[in-house]
């Protein structure tokens, strides 16, 4: 059976209803669901910078997700330390994440989802909008599903000749939009694969599409097209 790794969250213990007087590790649900109708084996992987811990999950992954979450600082891609007040920042968790990514990239199948596309930008030297409402003034409000996950925001439109058109196998659809950051210069080695109304970069790829990344939460959604993403993920 398939193993594939999750990413997932931090509860931080100052905030309200945390479960714990040191926080919480967490994977919101849908991710779970999404993989159950898969044949796969998910292992959810907590925050970790432990070298040893982090080369056996490299070992023993047939593929990853990197789901959605906070915002990246911007010391990791040269942004304005200035605009990071207006971020939620998950410091360890890209730490995290840009150390798996070091230690399996090219060698299984990524899936990015929001916060994951993004990780794997600046993984590849790209760069980050810090915040689209107060960099981009021709952006549109992407954050209309922060509340309701399932609300369908804005259209997409995939870019021809890639590999997520061929997984999705659809040109054209409405998504969900829970992201206030955002792809800018596309890191190197990556394609993009979809873009937004407003022309704000929806999807990033590599060539070879090991690895898919998508800016919306297709967990989400009930959309045959989103369901696919998992099956790819998953080896179907």
């Amino acid at each position: 059976m398939r193993v594939v790794g999750i990413t997932g969250n931090y509860f931080l213990p100052q905030r309200t209803g945390a479960p714990s007087p040191k926080g919480a590790y967490y994977l919101c649900a849908e991710y779970w669901h999404a993989l159950l109708s898969e044949p796969v084996l998910p292992w959810y992987m907590p925050y970790t910078q432990n070298d040893t811990l982090l080369k056996e999950y490299s070992n023993r992954l047939d593929a990853l997700i990197l789901t959605g979450g906070f915002d990246i600082p911007s010391q990791f891609y040269g942004g304005d330390p200035s605009l990071d007040s207006l971020c939620t920042l998950d410091l360890p968790r890209v730490e995290m994440e840009l150390k798996l990514l070091s230690l399996v990239w090219g060698r299984i199948p990524i899936l990015g989802i929001c916060l994951g596309m993004q990780i794997v930008n600046v993984f590849c030297g790209g760069s980050l909008w810090q915040d689209l409402p107060t960099q981009c003034a021709h952006s549109r409000n992407h954050s209309l599903s922060n509340k309701v996950p399932d609300l369908l925001a804005h259209a997409v439109s995939l870019v021809e000749n890639t590999r997520l058109l061929e997984v999705m196998q659809k040109p054209k659809f409405m998504v969900n939009s829970s992201h206030h950051q955002a792809v800018c210069t596309v890191g190197k080695g990556l394609l993009v694969n979809a873009l937004g109304e407003d022309q704000i970069i929806e999807g990033i790829e590599t060539p070879d599409g090991s690895f898919l990344g998508v800016q919306w939460h297709p967990e989400s959604l009930d959309a045959v097209e989103q369901k696919r993403l998992f099956a790819w993920i998953a080896g179907r």
